[in-house]
């Protein structure tokens, strides 16, 4: 689903180097745990959340199957019909309470945390849609922050995909958009749903497959540079400020020599912005283009 920027945001971040915050703890679904006893017993994800325990007396949504795409396992989400009610099939990574009533997952309360402010979730999928009863699969992503002086969570990005029919493994990209400059997260939501939209007496219907979840930034995940997509940045050399002009839409990074993003800009298509980077050293940095599938660099000198 293509997530239209019509405004321009500023994030402004150091990538940390914490690897243990940086990923999706057990993101290949290679761990399940069981629970339960026979015949209401289940397995979960390490590390994840499903709506099991609300519809295990009928059926269980949630489930690993050997039809992954590396590994031995992957997370399979089944729609299902249930007491003339149509609920959600969820599953979402950390903690998160169940909401028995709704036979859901509060996901909005789960996530874990990241030291990193990530562009993109991507992953593999498969998904088998039964049409006759209008089932549909999707997935959001939250990034959260704890407001100290508020002494609340705010959300400060929001990412969604609608899945479309795959009968192999398919790669899938789900693009954040950042809603608070000068943001970081502290806490990450992921959450795969599969719901029908027309009965099907107890029985499972559409089901969405997923494996190898990633965190993706603009630094590790260059998977193809086209030549059309432009930067332009001037004046170049420049004293730290500099105006980039994009050719197309999409997120912005400021890299320095380390692989360190020192500034991120979301830009819609073909604005300008320019950059005041006033603690930027002397030195040789990198603007970095990805417009969700496809990237671009452009070299810009500092001196001062």
């Amino acid at each position: 689903m293509k997530i239209k920027l019509l405004t321009l945001i500023v994030v402004s971040f150091s990538i940390q180097t914490s690897i243990a915050q940086n990923a999706i703890p057990n993101s290949d679904f290679e761990t399940w745990i069981p629970y339960g006893q026979a015949p209401t017993n289940y397995e979960d994800p390490q590390g994840w959340t499903s709506s099991n325990p609300s519809v295990i007396f009928i059926t269980s949504p949630i489930d690993k199957t050997t039809d992954k795409y590396s590994g031995t396992y992957a997370a399979e989400i089944k729609a299902v019909q249930l007491f003339g009610t149509m609920p959600v099939s969820m599953l979402c990574n950390g903690t998160a309470p169940i909401d028995m009533q709704n036979y859901a997952v509060d996901y909005i309360k789960g996530g874990t945390p990241i030291s990193i402010n990530p562009l993109q979730v991507s992953g593999y999928y498969k998904y088998t849609r039964d049409t006759a009863f209008n089932d549909s699969a999707f997935a959001l992503v939250i990034l959260k922050k704890y407001n100290v002086a508020m002494q609340k969570i705010d959300t400060i990005a929001v990412g969604s995909l609608v899945f479309a029919t795959a009968a192999t493994y398919t790669p899938f990209t789900i693009p954040i958009n950042y809603l608070l400059g000068n943001q970081n997260a502290d806490s990450i939501v992921v959450v795969f749903c599969n719901q029908a939209r027309v009965m099907k007496q107890m029985q499972p219907i559409g089901k969405l497959i997923v494996d190898k979840i990633k965190l993706d930034t603009v630094l590790t995940d260059i998977s193809e540079i086209r030549e059309d997509f432009k930067i332009g940045i001037y004046p170049n050399p420049s004293n730290g400020e500099f105006t980039i002009k994009g050719t197309e839409e999409g997120s912005y990074s400021i890299v320095n020599e380390l692989g360190q993003t020192v500034q991120m800009i979301v830009l819609s298509n073909k604005n300008n912005y320019t950059c005041k980077v006033e603690e930027l050293a002397n030195g040789v940095y990198f603007v970095v283009g990805n417009n969700r599938d496809t990237f671009t660099k452009e070299k810009v000198v500092v001196v001062k």
